[in-house]
């Protein structure tokens, strides 16, 4: 699938962190850091 994308304000941005855990056991979650990405123009 092409997807083009079109940068509109450089700087550095961070997403989210996020987590994961199986149904019943939310003791024993697993983070992930958020996603970084630095837009230069």
């Amino acid at each position: 699938m092409p997807l083009d994308l079109v940068a509109q304000v450089p700087g550095t941005f961070t997403g989210p962190a996020s987590q994961a855990y199986l149904y019943y056991t939310d003791d024993k979650k697993h983070w992930a850091p958020g996603l970084k990405v630095a837009v230069t123009r």
